[in-house]
């Protein structure tokens, strides 16, 4: 199933590609600070797809053990999704807040990557998270 959504300056546009309704998913509520301070939670399947175009200027983030990034509007400061750099190919999830207005979510869950190795977190992300492409417009 397919879904649509952007940021609230609507620069960054995100389609959303899910083996089932998004309904179904229980999105992932990181405890980090960054996280946290951002009201971050994320959807993914790892046979979905995530497709980020940008019309604005992109910021990529790093926190934590630095392995992800986290992708931020430049207009609007908006956090998208996050995503790290598998061995062919961008894996990541999106934000649920992108979400939540329009499609009736399930209760947040919350999880603790902190807590475990850097190894480890790359292993459960490569389970659990989406293919990302990114799609940054020339004219940025």
């Amino acid at each position: 199933m397919d879904y649509f959504s952007s940021c609230s300056c609507e620069a960054m546009r995100v389609e959303l590609s899910l083996p089932k309704s998004i309904e179904s998913y229980q999105p992932r509520e990181c405890d980090c600070d960054f996280c946290k301070h951002h009201s971050l939670a994320y959807i993914s399947d790892p046979l979905g797809k995530l497709r980020v175009n940008s019309s604005a200027p992109v910021n990529f983030l790093k926190q934590g053990s630095e392995q992800a990034s986290f992708i931020q509007c430049s207009r609007c400061n908006q956090v998208v999704a996050v995503f790290y750099d598998a061995e062919r190919v961008k894996k990541g999830a999106v934000s649920a807040t992108l979400f939540a207005n329009r499609h009736s979510l399930n209760e947040y869950q919350t999880s603790s990557p902190k807590v475990l190795s850097s190894e480890d977190r790359r292993e459960r992300w490569g389970n659990l998270w989406l293919t990302v492409v990114l799609e940054i417009s020339k004219s940025t």
